[in-house]
């Protein structure tokens, strides 16, 4: 399943919450506003009708229609006064005698039933949309004689409708905005602590165990630093016992096998005559003490790295000088394969660094080149500055490493082929040499390789090391 960042998890869930309360909102407010204009409306021409109730009560039928004309003219109403069989007696713009029964109107209907009737429809008359507003008009004997209907149309409130819908929509897309800047910050005051928890764990991972993690205002935040930070010192504490158990092993280990190797070489010397067996027997104790010994040393080498914590003595040196005299240590072993080493270095550079481990950290990379290439190969040493930085990488045409060990290269005692490693002389500890090396100079060292294209392991340090 593809992974993906927990601010891409957490943002998209926000602001389409948050969106959508801003919509269902604006809805809300535009409904009820509309519901609210087409009352006041309705309640408006309810009045009006009701208002020439009165002079309908004085007025003989033939003369409804100029009373409705009158008034139509001076309220801008439509006035239709129309009688309980549906006929129409009056109306402020149209011939009653052509007009059609309006008895089936909607609200006329209502009217007739003794309630007030309202609708709204398209006037093909008028040729617009109306609201028709009826009132029944009853006698002393509270029978209907008349109904009064007033009407307007609707266009005036339709604009105001149409202008609110733009405000609306406006204000909708300007909070839209504002809530996704604000469900950004508040994801990432989320995600930002969890990267930077992320980072510090990285750094203890890689045995850097200064780096404090700060509080945060967030309880559950708040106990994850903490949590960190205990564990941080208790990886510490294990570190730090773990390299002095080291130290101290290697040293105690370091004389026996330096008076073992040496009896060895002793009874390998031509003094004396051992039957082949013997001989046999005695070499492969040489071979296997010695190869114990550079075990050792290198984990003295690695105790002395650790225990200087970044803290090493750097002075102006000349890159080109260290370079050679890493290259003149490697020419023996790459003699013996034919294997030509050039080095590309820009003249005069000069920058501070501690010449001697640099120097061995080089030199591990060669050996290394040299080791897995077949005869008559090559290996450059490329040292190229880029700003404030400084690229100093071995590549060769060897046999390269799958990419699923890349990640674990620089671990103590990782081999990529165990038995190849053992068969070359190796003591899987020279790339982890090379990466403390890289940290002491504030450095980092990684390598590009696939099987059958050879390798390049790069240092990058800073120039103002």
């Amino acid at each position: 399943m593809k992974k993906t960042h927990l601010f891409w998890q957490l943002f998209p869930s926000y602001w389409v919450l948050t969106i959508i309360s801003i919509l269902a909102v604006a809805i809300y407010a535009f409904h009820s506003t509309s519901i609210l204009y087409f009352q006041t409306q309705e309640n408006d021409l309810s009045t009006r009708a009701r208002l020439i109730a009165q002079q309908v009560r004085t007025t003989s039928n033939p003369d409804l229609d100029s009373l409705c004309k009158e008034m139509g003219k001076i309220t801008d109403t439509r006035f239709t006064i129309i009688l309980p069989d549906g006929t129409v007696a009056g109306d402020s713009t149209e011939n009653p005698p052509s007009m059609e029964n309006h008895a089936e109107r909607p609200e006329v209907h209502q009217a007739l039933l003794g309630e007030t009737g309202t609708d709204r429809r398209y006037s093909h008359t008028l040729k617009q949309k109306m609201m028709y507003v009826a009132v029944p008009l009853r006698d002393e004997n509270q029978q209907i004689t008349h109904i009064i209907r007033a009407a307007l149309p609707t266009t005036a409130i339709q604009g105001e409708l149409s202008k609110m819908t733009t405000r609306v929509v406006d204000a909708a897309l300007l909070a839209g905005v504002l809530a996704l800047m604000v469900c950004i910050v508040v994801v990432r005051r989320i995600t930002n602590p969890l990267h930077g928890m992320a980072r510090a764990a990285r750094q203890f991972a890689d045995g850097n165990f200064d780096h404090n993690i700060p509080t945060y205002p967030a309880v559950e935040l708040d106990e994850l630093s903490d949590s960190l930070n205990i564990m941080s010192a208790q990886l510490h504490h294990l570190e730090t016992v773990r390299a002095d158990f080291v130290a101290n092993v290697s040293h105690e280990l370091k004389t026996p096998i330096t008076s073992i190797q040496g009896f060895v070489e002793t009874l390998l010397s031509d003094d004396w005559d051992h039957d082949p067996d013997t001989q046999r027997f005695l070499e492969i104790i040489n071979q296997q003490s010695s190869r114990l010994n550079a075990i050792i040393d290198d984990l003295l080498t690695l105790s002395r790295l650790e225990q200087k914590e970044g803290q090493v003595l750097k002075e102006p040196c000349l890159l080109e000088s260290v370079l050679s005299n890493a290259v003149n240590l490697c020419q023996l072993q790459a003699g013996k394969k034919n294997i030509n080493i050039t080095i590309d270095c820009p003249e005069n550079l000069t920058l501070p660094l501690n010449a001697p481990l640099l120097e061995q950290a080089v030199v591990n990379l060669i050996i290394n080149a040299i080791k897995y290439s077949d005869p008559d190969k090559q290996v450059w040493v490329i040292a190229q500055q880029q700003n404030n930085q400084l690229s100093l990488s071995v590549k060769d045409e060897g046999f390269g490493i799958d990419r699923k060990h890349l990640d674990r290269l620089f671990e103590r005692f990782y081999r990529v082929d165990t038995a190849r490693s053992r068969k070359l002389g190796g003591t899987g500890l020279g790339l982890s040499i090379v990466k403390h090396i890289a940290q002491v100079h504030n450095a980092t060292v990684h390598v590009e390789s696939s099987l059958g294209t050879g390798s390049i392991f790069t240092i990058t340090l800073p120039v103002d090391a």
